[in-house]
């Protein structure tokens, strides 16, 4: 895994209150990082604002709610991070990261809903198709018992 140096205040490792430099992170979005390069995988990290990125951490410390060595996956919603090699660089306000934060849940809880609807109408057609057939059966049953 690839140790982190240092969390950005602002962003949203750092607003995770999971991240801390020293964690080693072990995957990104459930894919193993080991022999990538830092370089790998700030590539993997960094991506369009608002998608979410799961990092896989070895814990450096022991914290509130894990121990020194501990696995833990920490789900962050990708924004704009503060750059250290950028002087000046600007932090968003507490308020649009919040809505950021609440924009990314819903898109994602809006796919979930989009997903689901979309089993539920072929499950109904499925099942409007099964009814079919069994009236059809039960039509063609009366019909050979009328004979």
């Amino acid at each position: 895994g690839i140790v982190i140096e240092k969390v950005f205040k602002g962003g949203p490792a750092a607003l995770s209150h999971q991240v801390h430099g020293g964690d080693e992170v072990v995957s990104v979005n459930h894919a193993r990082v080991n022999g990538r390069t830092p370089a790998d995988l700030r590539r993997q990290v960094v991506g369009p604002i608002g998608l979410p990125v799961v990092l896989g951490l070895r814990k450096a410390a022991d914290g509130a709610h894990w121990r020194r060595g501990d696995l833990l996956e920490v789900a962050l919603v990708r924004h704009v991070t503060p750059d250290a090699n950028t002087p000046g660089s600007l932090h968003p306000s507490a308020e649009v990261l919040a809505l950021e934060t609440e924009l990314a849940a819903a898109l994602s809880a809006a796919a979930f809903h989009e997903q689901q609807s979309s089993a539920r109408a072929h499950e109904g057609r499925a099942l409007e198709a099964r009814v079919g057939a069994a009236e059809a059966e039960v039509a063609r049953l009366r019909s050979d018992r009328g004979r």
